[in-house]
């Protein structure tokens, strides 16, 4: 069974930069048509209804005085709180920048260590390269992210996550499991973009981010 499960790992590993599969959401090109239609206001989404928001919840705005970065956060209030999206501002802000210092804060250090193992980087400096070059394929130059809308809950494989932590700090306990959808905007100088939401250059998908509190503290699991 340890030995099924450390297969998983490895192939978690092999696969993945981050908790969602690029290759899964696009060919790594941007088309011409996605392009022409970068013209979305910021915060505006023409399919948001608001019978979509949850009972009882409220959409929260982050500001960049808030979050401590030039990003802001739209977030549902009973999906998400404003630690979770203080993480998540720093996260998207370091990926942007490639601060390998801030994302190995960000980023659970067994994720890491699952990481090296394989080989699959060699430091955290390469870790926060890749991650980059990632959103590169799609975005098709240089860029900096500008502001994140959390739209809805994700799924998930949390016996996934919970093997890392457990191979990783066995006595460690977890305390919140969470996954969101994001859609986040980006700008690029090089490209002559602005404010323009990534999913126009990934077919339309968000990206699906998972957070646990471990031990009191907030990470982003991969």
């Amino acid at each position: 069974m340890k030995k099924n499960k450390m297969k998983k790992l490895l192939a978690l590993a092999s696969s993945i930069i981050m908790t969602y599969t690029f290759t899964a959401c696009g060919n790594g090109t941007s088309s011409e048509s996605s392009s022409k239609n970068d013209g979305n206001l910021v915060g505006y989404d023409e399919n948001y209804s608001p019978d979509d928001m949850p009972e009882n919840a409220s959409t929260i705005l982050m500001t960049q005085e808030e979050s401590g970065t030039p990003i802001q956060l739209e977030y549902i209030s009973s999906q998400l709180n404003s630690d979770q999206g203080k993480l998540l501002c720093r996260y998207f802000n370091a990926a942007g920048q490639k601060d390998a210092a801030t994302l190995e804060s960000c980023v659970y250090g067994g994720y890491f260590d699952l990481l090296l193992g394989k080989e699959t980087i060699t430091d955290i400096n390469d870790y926060a390269q890749k991650l980059y070059d990632s959103y590169v394929q799609f975005i098709g130059g240089d860029f900096v992210f500008t502001y994140l809308i959390q739209d809805s809950m994700a799924d998930a494989d949390f016996d996934m996550y919970d093997e890392i932590v457990a191979a990783f700090a066995p006595e460690s306990q977890i305390e919140e499991r969470t996954a969101v959808n994001i859609d986040a905007y980006i700008s690029s100088e090089e490209l002559n973009l602005s404010s323009v939401p990534l999913k126009n250059r990934m077919n339309g998908e968000m990206l699906s981010i998972v957070i646990y509190k471990i031990d009191g503290q907030y990470y982003i699991m991969g």
